[in-house]
């Protein structure tokens, strides 16, 4: 094995004894030899010391060891430990994780094989509980990282390996944050340039109650906004995008400027399942002129939008009802023997993808509607009935609730004429005419 870049490991901590040694074990449980282990001590109170010190007294020429007599917070002292770190290169090991036996040594291997330009890159990674059983693959693997979405997502998760020059030449940590620290850093590596993601999972991330993210989530929420909107201003983008969220920040959503205006009076909501053609109505309705947001997290978030869909939203059709009185409902449906092969296929992708283990936030939003996670074309008809007959009871002699099947013709007239009732499109004449001129939005199956 080539070892010819120098790798420094960096584990800020504060009063992390229940986790510490087990980070510190899987860093000298390494294949690749070729590193340093720089400890931070962030004014810890508890035993963290003790086992950071145990360890430097055995192996004194592979770890460095600072304390600061003060909880300075999280951004100071990952600014200070990487400023004191050697390596060509330098990863960000969290106290309470622990990296895979080959994880240093793919990321020698891929600085080695790739140009200089090529800055820093982040892995796959595992969630497990508490006591370190692995659950489940991450939930974040697969988030597609882009610009765009880094403002309003954690796209480049753990292990994160960065060049020293490369990280030279960005605005380096910020010192004085105390949460969402990591997120503002991925934002200004990502404007040197973009990231390799390397998809093997070589990081486990543990989880528990006491992490700053479930600690100090509201704080969390506040400085991630705020690091976006940093962001927006340093790329320039401050005519093109903006931030919304919900008061508790448990939903965020990036939104264009050129919808930047007050929600319509009349909000528009998908409420059919899943697999019905709600991706291509969302984006028929969105091209129409409305703000809309595609699979909230929260009902909250919904005041800052024209319309909205998925899983929540057609869970959710009474409340939004009462909520927004007057708002235009749209049932998609489908065939239910397609509808049902479509469902088979993607829970088949599904699955492939996570790794035959759907992470719980798929596994509730199923459900949410079809009262089980598990794929079974007979409860899974049975629940498209009962929510095709719920809807449409509910909805009877409602002139702002339609039935709509985007396999038929004249779907922008249908959708058109329906939204345009007792109301005015966010567009002109002139404008929808342009727009209706194209296809409907492709339907995926």
């Amino acid at each position: 094995m080539v070892q010819d870049i120098k790798i420094s490991v960096i584990t800020t901590f504060y009063n992390a004894e229940a986790y510490l040694r087990q980070a510190i074990e899987s860093v000298f449980n390494q294949e690749y030899t070729n590193w340093e282990l720089v400890l931070w001590d962030d004014g810890s109170t508890d035993g963290s010391e003790a086992i950071a010190r145990e360890f430097l007294s055995q192996y004194p020429e592979k770890i460095y060891l600072a304390k600061d007599n003060t909880n300075k917070g999280r951004g100071n002292a990952l600014y200070e430990a990487i400023e004191v770190s050697t390596g060509e290169v330098f990863c960000i090991l969290d106290a309470d994780d622990r990296l895979g036996t080959k994880a240093l040594s793919l990321v020698n291997n891929v600085f080695i094989n790739n140009p200089p330009n090529v800055g820093w890159l982040y892995t796959n990674y595992t969630e497990c509980d508490k006591d370190g059983n692995q659950l489940r693959l991450g939930t974040k693997n697969n988030i597609i990282y882009s610009r765009l979405n880094e403002l309003h997502t954690m796209c480049c998760f753990h292990l994160r390996a960065i060049r020293r020059s490369f990280y030279e030449e960005t605005p380096k940590v910020n010192r004085t944050l105390t949460a969402a620290v990591d997120h503002d850093l991925n934002l200004k590596l990502s404007e040197q340039g973009k990231p390799i993601h390397i998809k093997k999972a070589v990081y486990k991330y543990r989880l528990h109650s006491n992490r700053i993210s479930v600690e100090k989530k509201k704080e969390q929420g506040e400085t991630f906004v705020a690091c976006s909107e940093a962001a927006i201003k340093r790329r320039g983008w401050e005519g093109r995008y903006y931030l919304s969220h919900t008061e508790d920040y448990s939903s965020i959503q990036l939104c264009e400027k050129k919808y930047l205006r007050e929600p319509l009076p009349q909000k528009v909501f998908c409420v059919g399942l899943g697999r019905t053609g709600t991706r291509s109505l969302t984006r028929a309705i969105q091209m129409l002129g409305y703000n809309t947001v595609k699979n909230p997290r929260d009902l909250n978030v919904l005041q800052y939008f024209d319309a909205a869909s998925d899983v929540l939203i057609a869970a959710s059709y009474q409340q939004l009802d009462e909520t927004y009185p007057n708002s235009k409902f749209i049932l998609t449906v489908r065939d239910i023997p397609s509808w049902l092969d479509s469902w088979e296929q993607h829970n088949t992708r599904s699955l492939s993808r996570f790794n035959n283990e759907l992470p719980q936030w798929v596994k509730d939003f199923r459900i949410m509607l079809y009262s089980q996670w598990e794929f079974d074309r007979t409860v899974w008809q049975a629940k498209y009935n009962q929510h095709y007959n719920s809807a449409r009871n509910y909805f009877s002699g409602n002139s702002n609730f339609i039935v709509f099947n985007i396999f038929e013709d004249d779907r922008w007239q249908k959708l058109t004429q329906f939204l345009a009732l007792n109301s005015d499109l966010p567009l002109s004449v002139t404008e929808t005419n342009k727009v209706t001129s194209n296809k409907f939005p492709a339907i995926k199956n």
